[in-house]
């Protein structure tokens, strides 16, 4: 028998039964002492009926087993809710302990200039040195975030950082007597002051005390962060996260709390084939449409892997045929344009997809057929995108798991009525991608059907059917190939258990540290390239739809906060609309920028002795700089407190392989933070009473606010 933590006070017990002759291999999945989960190799172990008679006997013999909790200090302090005792408890630990104040020098244009860190091990900005030094005359109580307050007097700084704060309270000083002569009023607001000018004496006497110390500048001291807060991704790309508020210190602790949430493990649990998905009681097995990480997974009687790349195969030959005039219209002539209908995953992630790759594949002669997609219900939309296309040389393709999307059959029935006006049969034009078991599957209304299952939910349904179908006919299968090799080459990756080199287990939890210890409710993404115009709305609805949840696997309300809120335009149109709010604004937003070096189509112009690529390079890496370290001015108005965390995700060029990298990296990312949470990220009971009220309206069935809603509408 073997016994492990599998999640917060959850355990999982393996074991072998022996039933007479027999041997079976019994899983359990114990919560308090209740069994929630169980497999096991008997005829009964899946059944859904109850704990077989093994599961059972394995329970009895871990009741006589005792397991080690612990939980370190570190993971205590970063997951729990941070209350005034508590951080009063803590604060009261720290003042024991000296306070260091550490200079910081910038040197621009022949000037030097003053800043200063304080902590104990983990240092903090100073960011105003004017009101600083008012706190070392008064003595007040200062708190720096929500790790360290202490009493401004001499006596709490170790004795190597009092010369340096003498200097320190001398030269704010007299900035403060100069501002207030100027003006002359004492006791006015004093300016925000976060770097200090030092004059010649101030200088000498500060590289005097610093005499044969190692002294870093600012810039010399961010060129090394960048260097070094790096972590290498597939196809090229790189994630840094050198801007973002971590330390060595932080990510020690980060790396601790990813050992003991197991993350590694749950990941193997899942593409194993364990059922992960608990509120629908499913596998989960997006990454086996583009490569297998682990073991043979047989569900519904197939090997599913195999049933992925048997449907790729098919969809593939289809692709091939269309493109080489072997599928016609009715007249014998080639289809041109390819439409989707589908709505939520099965339009966001393969839209996102195509515009990312449209430029590409028009400058690598690639581009096969123009894609168009309908995804709203309202009647606008299917009207425009009809009236954009020749409807005689369309194929359209109807997404629909289960046969029964009341807006993507509503869209469609929109399709068969033009068809039926251009004089068209509908059932030569249109191809179905859904389950096995719906009613499109052997339908005569279709051309083909290709299919999906129930272990691949729609927001990570890219790399399926539902995108192979339509960026197959747009690029060709073989694009669509290189599309899914960048993204198990990611994938492979996220395999990594030392987190500082699994770049989509980093960004989780730096983004859970982001969310639970300092507070942050929303995370920008920001991609400086305009093929991903669409890829913020795909991530939007991939994160607050897996990880927006309020109750844990086990239908338990949490007592945390759980997933951000996801918002983002491409820039630079992004920095000309919401980044005033980023820069300065009351709330601090974490920032998710996405660039490359060079463009897809390579057609550009020197204005300026710079190309428009180079100053689009130009204006994410100055956006990151000034989000980070902010502008000290006497005017507040034009004050930036910096201070706003980000990473970057850079690579050399947006094509296929990146593209697939890059969409793994946040599934991966979603998955993580989701087992960090202690959520089900693979179901969105959230949607569902909304689609059940709307049927009420439809069949007039409604009372009270619904009904006087459904009368001001007129339904």
């Amino acid at each position: 028998m073997s016994v492990d933590t599998f999640w917060k006070g959850e355990v999982r017990v393996q074991g072998q039964i022996e039933d007479e002759t027999k041997i079976y291999q019994t899983r359990i999945f114990i919560k308090g002492s209740q069994i929630y989960d169980y497999s096991c190799s008997c005829a009964e172990g899946n059944s859904f009926r109850g704990p077989c008679v093994h599961a059972k006997a394995l329970q009895e013999a871990f009741a006589e087993h005792t397991l080690p909790v612990s939980t370190s200090p570190e993971i205590r302090m970063m997951i729990r809710e941070y209350t005034n005792r508590e951080v009063a408890r803590i604060l009261g630990e720290e003042e024991r302990e000296p306070v260091y104040l550490h200079p910081y020098l910038q040197i621009r244009r022949g000037e030097v200039l003053l800043e200063a860190r304080i902590g104990r091990e983990k240092r903090y900005i100073v960011k105003n040195l004017l009101e600083f030094a008012q706190a070392g005359h008064s003595g007040k109580r200062v708190e720096y975030g929500k790790g360290m307050a202490f009493e401004h007097v001499p006596s709490a700084f170790a004795p190597e950082s009092r010369p340096f704060l003498d200097l320190l309270l001398e030269e704010a000083d007299a900035y403060i007597r100069h501002y207030e002569e100027m003006r002359g009023h004492a006791g006015l607001p004093l300016p925000v002051m976060r770097a200090l000018t030092l004059g010649s004496a101030a200088r000498d006497r500060l590289f005097d005390l610093l005499e044969g110390k190692e002294v870093q500048t600012e810039d010399e001291k961010g060129a090394e962060r960048v260097k070094k807060y790096s972590t290498p991704m597939a196809e090229g790309l790189a994630y840094n996260y050198a801007a973002k508020k971590v330390d060595d210190n932080t990510l020690a602790a980060l790396a601790k709390l990813a050992e003991e949430a197991q993350l590694s493990e749950k990941f193997a649990a899942l593409y194993n084939g364990e059922v992960v998905n608990t509120g629908e009681k499913r596998l989960v097995l997006h990454h086996m449409t583009r490569g297998q990480l682990g073991d043979a997974v047989e569900a519904d009687g197939v090997d599913k892997r195999s049933f992925y790349v048997e449907q790729q195969n098919r969809i593939a030959d289809f692709a091939n045929k269309v493109h080489a005039g072997e599928i016609t219209n009715a007249a014998g002539e080639k289809f041109t344009t390819v439409v989707q209908i589908g709505i939520g995953g099965s339009d966001l992630g393969p839209r996102a997809m195509y515009l990312a790759l449209e430029n590409w594949a028009k400058k690598n002669n690639t581009f096969k057929m123009e894609a168009k997609f309908i995804s709203n219900v309202d009647p606008d939309d299917a009207a425009a995108v009809l009236a954009s296309i020749d409807v005689a040389h369309s194929i359209f393709v109807l997404v629909s798991k289960s046969g029964t999307t009341l807006e993507t059959l509503t869209n469609e029935s929109f399709v068969k009525d033009a068809l039926k006006n251009a004089g068209l049969d509908a059932s030569k034009h249109m191809i179905a991608v859904t389950s096995e078991t719906s009613p499109l599957a052997k339908s005569d209304d279709y051309l083909a059907a290709f299919f999906m299952d129930d272990y691949i939910g729609g927001r990570f349904s890219s790399t399926s059917a539902v995108g192979g179908a339509v960026l197959s006919l747009a690029f060709g299968p073989e694009v669509f190939a290189q599309f899914l090799d960048g993204a198990a080459e990611e994938d492979k990756l996220s395999l990594n258990k030392n987190m500082l080199e699994n770049p989509e287990m980093l960004d989780a939890l730096i983004g859970v540290y982001e969310r639970n210890v300092l507070g942050y409710p929303a995370t920008a993404v920001l991609p400086y390239s305009q093929a991903l115009s669409r890829f913020p709305a795909h991530l939007q609805q991939l994160d607050m739809e897996s990880n927006g949840k309020s109750v844990n696997r086990f239908g338990e309300s949490v007592n945390y906060v759980t997933g951000p809120v996801i918002f983002g335009e491409p820039g630079t149109n992004g920095q000309h609309s919401f980044y005033q709010l980023l820069h300065q604004g009351t709330d601090i937003v974490p920032l998710q920028f996405i660039g490359f070096k060079n463009s897809q189509i390579g057609t550009d112009v020197v204005i300026q002795d710079s190309t428009s690529q180079q100053k689009l390079c130009a204006n994410v890496a100055a956006q990151i700089v000034a989000f980070a370290c902010g502008k000290a001015d006497d005017d507040r108005n034009k004050n930036f407190e910096g201070g706003r965390p980000s990473s970057i995700i850079i690579g050399e060029e947006l094509n296929p392989e990146t593209l697939g990298a890059l969409l793994a990296h946040f599934e991966n990312k979603v998955m993580f933070q989701g087992f960090l949470w202690n959520i089900n990220s693979f179901d969105q009971e959230g949607v569902q009473l909304g689609k059940v009220l709307a049927k009420r309206v439809l069949a007039h069935d409604t009372d009270g606010a619904l009904k006087v809603y459904s009368d001001l509408l007129n339904i």
